[in-house]
């Protein structure tokens, strides 16, 4: 709950930060669009083909296992951090 309404009240705060620019912003020139366009495209074929040979939702289920993995280290260490600071449970 916490979490949510400071996440808004950021969004709110740039919104607000953007809206008060007194000038329009030029267009990003087309060279540079087509190269993240490019750069997109070929980030996007390795998952397109994945989705392509596994059922979309293994393939939802393998890429959550994977950020689960890479970030397996800090929510452990996060979650010994937090059982340390209970002081009724008494975890060493």
């Amino acid at each position: 709950m916490i979490f949510t309404a400071l996440i808004s009240g950021l969004m709110l705060f740039v919104n607000g930060f953007f809206f008060l620019i007194p000038f329009n912003l030029p267009a990003m020139p087309a060279a540079i669009t087509s190269a993240l366009d490019l750069i997109l495209t070929y980030l996007a074929s390795p998952v397109n083909v994945l989705r392509y040979i596994y059922n979309p939702i293994f393939f939802v289920a393998m890429i959550l296992v994977a950020i689960a993995l890479v970030n397996f280290h800090y929510v452990y260490s996060m979650f010994t951090w937090v059982m340390r600071k209970i002081p009724l449970i008494n975890y060493h």
